[in-house]
């Protein structure tokens, strides 16, 4: 159908995208995930798919500004708070600071699939115990 085809296109590129990035091979979710952000840059679940392929690919301060603004957005979306906890206890390093987002995330909803509760407290007892080993 005429006008049809971009709009499937978008769908498809969104759809690859999540289902990408819920495989083995997380990198290959990067072009779907860019190609559906720029179609829709105010869709806040394509934001967060799109931050989670800038943080696969090392570029933290771009998947943080993906997910502040699909936070922005979307506040009552969970998806970005996860992420953002994991960005600050991983990547940033700041244990603390990743579970205030993930209190924020537990008050959206309770899945947790990568077991961050767990790690999250790891990463305190760590951090707690200093460098003096």
């Amino acid at each position: 159908a005429p006008g049809g085809g971009g709009e499937e296109r978008e769908l498809a590129a969104a759809l690859e995208a999540y289902v990408e990035l819920r495989g083995d091979e997380v990198a290959r979710a990067a072009a779907p995930a860019r190609a559906a952000w720029r179609a829709d840059s105010t869709n806040a679940v394509r934001l967060n798919n799109y931050g989670i392929t800038r943080l696969q690919a090392g570029d933290v301060a771009g998947a943080e500004r993906a997910f502040r603004t699909a936070l922005r957005r979307a506040p009552e979306l969970p998806g970005p708070w996860y992420n953002m906890a994991i960005l600050s206890a991983f990547y940033r390093m700041d244990s603390a600071e990743g579970r205030r987002w993930f209190a924020h995330y537990q008050e959206r909803a309770t899945e947790d699939p990568d077991r961050l509760d767990q790690a999250l407290a790891e990463a305190g007892a760590d951090s707690a115990q200093g460098d003096g080993q």
